[in-house]
């Protein structure tokens, strides 16, 4: 079954990386679902009937090293008292009643579970897996292990924006300018910086100058956000549209809102 976060998850994971809210390591436990699921949010539970949503430690996943995680060991929810319908889907919520779904997988087809059936999830049956894009493989790993393995994700206090004239991928950043006195500029990790997430989609909210070139510079193709004035690991990624040329005396300024990061 494969994985998506939830809008929930996205805006809290956005949050914490960009503007600096915390979200802490949940406590994951299982549920499925009789309905569709889907960004929104879950899909309806059964209610009664024996039906408990089950813990899933950190044990029970595999750490990310390649923007993937999927469950190690089989999943077994309790036995059915009675009939509780057709299961289509399963779904990780941050709490054993209540609390928010983080994280939806969609089943191939339906479950039926009777009185005394029990869903057996099998081992590496749930795979959340990261399409390519907008991330780098640093920070979807980082990702991936603070919400399934508990590795907390450090907060970092700065954020640092630059340019680039290559195209970046998720395994490394693409090639940044460098000429006419250009250095990234610096975004103190908040609010005041980075709107708060909506639909899974963040922004920057204050404006980003460059400096006065003093040489051209070229063309700045794309941003791009580290967590380090120089050097330090390469975060997130975009295109500039339009494309700017940079030339002697040229002065690049970012408008609030034109810097869009999304977990989609």
């Amino acid at each position: 079954m494969p994985g998506s976060f939830t809008d929930y998850a996205e805006n809290a994971i956005l949050n914490h990386l960009f503007g600096g809210v915390s979200f802490a390591v949940p406590t994951l436990h299982l549920g499925y679902f009789l309905t569709a699921s889907s960004e929104n949010g879950p899909g309806s539970e059964p209610t009664g009937n024996g039906y408990l949503r089950i813990p899933t430690p950190p044990s029970y996943w595999l750490e990310s090293i390649a923007q993937l995680t999927q469950n190690t060991q089989d999943i077994i929810c309790p036995r059915a008292s009675a009939n509780q319908g057709d299961v289509v889907g399963v779904g990780l919520f941050d709490s054993s009643v209540g609390g928010n779904c983080l994280v939806y997988f969609v089943a191939d087809s339906s479950m039926l579970i009777q009185r005394m059936d029990s869903l057996v999830i099998l081992s590496g049956a749930l795979v959340h897996q990261w399409n390519t894009g907008g991330f780098s493989n640093f920070l979807k790993n980082r990702i991936f292990n603070h919400l399934y393995r508990a590795i907390p994700m450090a907060i970092d206090p700065t954020l640092y924006h630059g340019l680039m004239s290559g195209a970046p991928t998720d395994a490394v950043a693409g090639t940044e300018l460098s000429a006419g006195g250009y250095v990234r500029q610096p975004l103190a990790n908040n609010s005041a910086n980075f709107a708060a997430a909506s639909g899974g989609i963040k922004r920057t909210a204050a404006t980003i100058q460059y400096p006065r070139a003093t040489a051209a510079q070229g063309t700045a193709a794309h941003w791009g956000f580290w967590n380090m004035a120089s050097g330090g690991q390469f975060m997130a990624y975009g295109p500039l549209d339009p494309a700017h040329a940079i030339a002697l005396d040229g002065q690049l300024t970012i408008a609030p809102g034109d810097i869009e990061i999304s977990l989609d």
